[in-house]
């Protein structure tokens, strides 16, 4: 919202805080939040001024929230944590919050040993209308699963983002002997891929799809996917197996890929071997996860 300190010409007003006498020629003023708890907007009405919220005005200096890289795409403003910080707010106002989990690591390879399965993706979860009351509140993007070594057990798995009460859980780890962490999604073990972000359960070699977020589509203009799972080993010599849309790992001639930074996207199993050549490979680790905050300030 944009605040400023302004009186009609005729007839002057009243500056007091939350109220005042005013002159019946005196039409509005408007209060920076210097004076007042919160930037408002009054009107004069029988001698006195009535308050009501200030949705924008065309001097004054912005009191919008602040945090994060900020991007502003009509009314509305972005928020987008990509790593840890503080959405501060100068005063109450509504968002929405879009929330993705760090995706987990996959599972190592290891040659004539056994095959080994992708990261889950970290979920994706959107919120509507969340109040957030005035101050420094803390944002925490969680971080990508660190894949493991064939035979040390489940990978790690993704962190858990948050802001203001709300959050998003990370992806399982990949597994080469049982379903390894549970997750959203779902870890992949043996040759499965990684579940998606939605909370799909890997099935294939193929790393499940991520989920479809309306937040970042209307910041980015295009359909945006996040927690896509990591893919798992396919078989055969040197494999190709794509993750999850939404920046799942990919495995790429036999050689595994990280989970796309910022995407909770989970990491792919370790391929066949470094670089194409048959050997022990670790598993991939996850991608970051995201936090985007959306209000709209006029």
């Amino acid at each position: 919202m944009i605040a400023c300190l302004s009186c009609a010409a005729s007839g002057g007003c009243s500056t007091t805080a939350h109220g005042g006498t005013c002159s019946t020629y005196s039409t509005s003023k408007v209060i920076s939040p210097a004076t007042c708890p919160s930037a408002i907007t009054s009107t004069c009405s029988n001698g006195s001024w009535d308050i009501t919220p200030l949705a924008n005005a065309s001097c004054g200096v912005d009191v919008s929230p602040t945090g994060g890289t900020v991007t502003t795409v009509g009314n509305y403003k972005f928020y987008t944590f990509t790593s840890s910080g503080t959405f501060t707010v100068p005063s109450p106002v509504n968002v929405d919050v879009l929330l993705v989990g760090g995706g987990g690591g996959g599972s190592g390879y290891s040659y004539g040993s056994g095959w080994s399965g992708g990261g889950g993706g970290g979920r994706v979860t959107e919120y509507t209308s969340q109040a957030v009351s005035a101050g420094a509140h803390t944002v925490i993007v969680g971080a990508g699963g660190i894949g493991t070594v064939y035979g040390q057990g489940a990978s790690g798995t993704g962190g858990t983002s948050s802001f203001n009460s709300l959050t998003a859980v990370g992806g399982g780890g990949g597994s080469t002997s049982a379903g390894g962490t549970s997750g959203n999604g779902y870890a992949g073990w043996w040759q499965n891929g990684g579940g998606g972000g939605a909370g799909g359960i890997a099935g294939s070699a193929v790393g499940g799809p991520g989920a479809l977020s309306s937040i970042a589509t209307a910041l980015y203009g295009t359909n945006t996917y996040y927690g896509g799972g990591g893919a798992g080993f396919a078989g055969g010599p040197y494999p190709t197996t794509a993750g999850g849309i939404g920046g799942g790992g990919s495995v790429t001639a036999g050689v595994g890929h990280v989970g796309t930074s910022n995407t909770g996207g989970g990491g792919s199993n370790g391929g066949s071997g470094s670089n194409g050549v048959d050997s022990s490979s670790p598993g991939w680790s996850g991608g970051s996860g995201v936090v985007i905050i959306r209000y709209k300030y006029q």
